[in-house]
């Protein structure tokens, strides 16, 4: 199941819901303040290859883009 990132756009505080691709759009309460101004954050994220001894992949680039926004991530 996956887990989305949102920020309270009351406290600045990011916090983690684990759900269905549903739970990025519903409301959702901010853990700190209790704010339901809260946004869902685009995450980068981390993957091992399998047989390369544990390598880390991450997303890349400046926020996921992969490099394709003209960042110097390759």
């Amino acid at each position: 199941m996956p887990i989305y990132e949102f920020n309270c756009q009351e406290c600045r505080q990011l916090f983690d819901v684990m759900g269905s691709y549903s739970t990025r759009t519903a409301v959702q309460v901010c853990p700190s303040c209790e704010s339901t101004n809260t946004r869902a954050v685009f995450s980068t994220f981390a993957s091992l290859k399998a047989g390369d001894g544990g390598e880390v992949s991450s997303g890349g680039g400046c926020g996921g883009c992969g490099g394709n926004c003209g960042c110097s991530s390759n």
